[in-house]
């Protein structure tokens, strides 16, 4: 199984991603101590309740870690009522990937 790509985060974010939701910014940066990558992304969602969803499922995604949803707040856009999102999460290095859009820790000794 092929390593961790930043394509496949996207792969596997944009999945889970409700289809009451989009992104507006999407930052990966690779940190060496420890080997990781840290994620951050932005963007809005028509209720709390998508917003709660897509938190969620980031959550229980096993590859990825310290899932923050660091800012909220009820915005307008395009005279709708949105809730705007700011949360990061880590993805170690050694997550592999099963398909696209699928990810997983890697198992001990495991490639």
């Amino acid at each position: 199984m092929p390593a961790i790509s930043t394509a496949s985060v996207v792969a596997t974010v944009t999945r889970m991603l409700p289809e009451q939701a989009m992104l507006s910014g999407f930052r990966i940066e690779t940190e060496d101590s420890p080997r990781q990558l840290q994620v951050l992304l932005k963007g809005c969602a028509a209720s709390g309740n998508a917003l709660g969803e897509f938190e969620r499922r980031l959550a229980s995604c096993p590859a990825f870690t310290g899932v923050t949803m660091s800012a909220r707040k009820a915005t307008e856009s395009m005279g709708t009522r949105v809730e705007a999102f700011t949360v990061s999460f880590q993805v170690p290095l050694d997550v592999q990937v099963r398909a696209p859009g699928m990810m997983r820790m890697a198992m001990g000794g495991t490639r």
